[in-house]
């Protein structure tokens, strides 16, 4: 199941190119109007490869192409006109999330014209560290002491006990107030986890309601599969959950263990 997100009057705030050997790598900054969090905004940042952008970029301009769709891996990237004549970016950094981000007044000329600016292009680690996109310790101000040990509770329980444990230990009854967390900061990284944690406790009942029944084949294929979405939640969050903790200032549990495993 897909989450759609979006972004209305979207500002282009840099866009930085630099030139490899055989393609172009652009990273386009964009800044929107987010009236509900402490700065008024928040910041996302989309990298691409793309031996002719800006040729593309125009042709959506001039209305030659109708879009411009680019992919790489699992992440997605759509430019073109909505139904309103806005220009508009529709952005899948990952599977199950697009973030439809709706440009205002003037800013997808903008964006056509610095494509042929060839501003030094830092990486996404030094955007990150900026304060940009996802990753922004600046903002952990947001988060209550009951959150924070919210947050480390439930990073604590996928890593120790695995996705399996988590549910077992009936720690998708805080579900509804972590996704309400992570809808603070409302990031590319937070809506991953969150999604994560939900897939999980979708598939933790689905699990446990089909449990007693799993002798029957056609309950134990539903069964298996539910039992695969469980490990494969686990999966994904240990592989995000050092960045994710470390966006919000804090130290995830695998961390804490290889520390206390050495000392």
């Amino acid at each position: 199941m897909s989450e759609w997100i979006t972004r209305e009057n979207v500002e282009v705030l840099n866009v930085f190119r630099k030139i490899p050997s055989n393609h172009n790598q652009y990273l386009i900054q964009l800044r929107m109007p987010e009236p509900d969090k402490p700065l008024g905004e928040s910041r996302h940042t989309i990298n691409i490869w793309e031996s002719d952008l800006k040729g593309q970029l125009e042709g959506v301009l001039d209305g030659t192409r109708e879009r411009s769709y680019l992919a790489y891996g699992n992440q997605d990237i759509d430019f073109y006109k909505n139904k309103e004549g806005k220009f508009t970016i529709r952005h899948s950094p990952y599977e199950g999330l697009n973030l439809v981000l709706i440009l205002a007044g003037g800013q997808f000329e903008k964006l056509v014209e610095e494509l042929s600016v060839d501003a030094p292009c830092p990486s996404l680690a030094t955007l990150q560290s900026e304060g940009e996109e996802f990753e922004s310790p600046r903002e952990n101000n947001i988060l209550s002491e009951n959150e924070i040990e919210l947050l480390e509770y439930m990073d604590y329980q996928v890593m120790n006990n695995g996705m399996h444990g988590w549910f077992g230990n009936r720690s998708y009854e805080k579900i509804n107030e972590l996704v309400g967390i992570l809808n603070k900061r409302s990031t590319a990284l937070d809506q991953k986890v969150a999604s994560i944690f939900i897939k999980a406790t979708i598939a933790g009942v689905g699990y446990f309601q089909h449990k007693e029944s799993a002798f029957i084949p056609e309950i134990k294929e539903l069964f298996d599969k539910y039992e695969e979405e469980i490990n494969e939640c686990g999966k994904q969050y240990q592989q995000v959950s050092k960045d994710f903790m470390k966006s919000y200032g804090l130290e995830d549990y695998g961390t804490k263990f290889s520390k206390n495993i050495r000392s």
